[in-house]
């Protein structure tokens, strides 16, 4: 996501990426998308200047690190996300 955007991404499937959402000082609102084959942060937030909402959302990796959301800056809801890890 391009620095200074503002984003709301809803209703999407992401397979396959490194990481579905990466954003650098953008406001985002990221709800009820689909994840999958990813490694790492489902999504990542850095130094958003205004509080990141992260809800709703699905996600599955092999990957036995991964986590739903990586932020750095402020946060506003985060809840009601899934992670499953599968194994290969």
């Amino acid at each position: 996501i391009w620095e200074g955007s503002a984003v709301a991404i809803s209703g999407n499937a992401f397979v396959g990426y490194r990481t579905a959402v990466n954003a650098k000082k953008a406001e985002l609102v990221v709800s009820g998308n689909k994840i999958a084959g990813f490694w790492g942060a489902a999504v990542v937030v850095k130094g958003s200047p205004s509080p990141t909402h992260v809800y709703g959302n699905q996600a599955i990796s092999a990957d036995p690190n991964a986590t739903m959301v990586d932020t750095q800056g402020q946060m506003g809801i985060v809840e009601a996300n899934t992670l499953e890890h599968v194994h290969q």
